[in-house]
């Protein structure tokens, strides 16, 4: 006799529902910082990052729920399977918008960083250039010269 787990002794039908409010939860979770990292508004997409780590460790546990009990699953009647398919389609969509903007705005961002460090650089390679006298053209009047070096942040 096989040991029948917690999991098992809800219904399939409510299994599979709780597991659309978790993608529900999720996919309207994903639309949100997908919008705010197109706005630009990267300090209020990070806001959501720790509510974006629970509901995505909730929706892995119904995954792994689900997979569990796929036996079950495929003996549903086929409305019920194709609901399940549009519904997965539907989300999958969604990740792949909000992972796309996301690799986007990394991309922007390390070509802005990227282009940064290069202007600065052509500029402190401008700003070392000797003159006859044996000093570099940044040297000032009064014998000081002006700084010639920069910090950059790479973070985002």
């Amino acid at each position: 006799m096989s040991k029948i787990t917690k999991q098992q002794l809800v219904p399939i039908q409510k299994l599979i529902q709780d597991s659309f409010n978790v993608m529900d939860s999720f996919e309207e979770l994903l639309a949100k910082e997908t919008k705010l990292l197109k706005a630009a508004k990267f300090s209020e997409a990070e806001k959501l990052r720790n509510t974006k780590k629970e509901i995505a460790s909730n929706y892995h546990r119904h995954v792994q729920m689900l997979l569990s009990r796929k036996e079950e699953i495929a003996q549903l009647p086929k409305e019920i399977k194709d609901t399940i398919f549009k519904k997965r389609q539907k989300f999958s969509a969604s990740l792949d918008e909000n992972m796309k903007t996301i690799e986007s705005v990394r991309q922007a961002s390390q070509r802005l960083i990227d282009k940064i460090i290069e202007t600065a650089r052509d500029a402190v390679k401008k700003e070392q250039t000797y003159l006859a006298n044996g000093k570099t053209n940044n040297h000032t009047d009064n014998n000081r010269t002006s700084p010639i070096s920069i910090s950059v942040n790479e973070t985002l």
